[in-house]
This record gives C-alpha cells, sequence and structure tokens, in this order.
C-alpha cells in the first residue's frame, strides 16, 4: 500500500514516513507546497494523508478540488 503524505512540517512529515515505512508501507512525501492538487493528483497513491493548515492553502480546499478528478473516498480530519 502506497501512501502520499502531505504535512508542512518538516518533522512530523519525516516522522510520519518514518513510522509507516517501519510497518511495512510505502510511503512518499510532498515537499513543495506551490500547487499541491496538482502535485497530489500527479501521484499514484491508495491513502492520502492531507494536513489542513498548509502554506497559502486549505486542506479542505485542496480535497475539493481533488475529488473533482479522482473517485478518492470520504476524508476523515483530525485536529
Amino acid at each position: 500500500m502506497k501512501i502520499l503524505i502531505v504535512e508542512d512540517d518538516f518533522k512530523i512529515r519525516e516522522e510520519l514516513k518514518i513510522l509507516l515505512e517501519n510497518e511495512g508501507y510505502q510511503a512518499e512525501v510532498i515537499n513543495s507546497f506551490q500547487n499541491i492538487a496538482q502535485d497530489i493528483m500527479n501521484q499514484e497513491y491508495d491513502l492520502l494523508l492531507l494536513d489542513i493548515n498548509l502554506p497559502n492553502e486549505n486542506g479542505f480546499m485542496i480535497c475539493k478540488e481533488i475529488k473533482k478528478y479522482r473517485q478518492t473516498p470520504n476524508y476523515f480530519c483530525y485536529k
């Protein structure tokens, strides 16, 4: 299973990647936050971990944009 991580905090992003890989998942990260929705759309993944508070963009709005073009399952939000 491939998990795509979209998190602007470097430490959190890297820790999530390490934890997921240690559990046997293939984890990829997005490091650029200029065109987040497009970068996500260019990736193949089974699960998307999307931060809500990203630079210049809102994770909810990104999710709505992605859902226009992909049959992404409903999402859950935590704070």
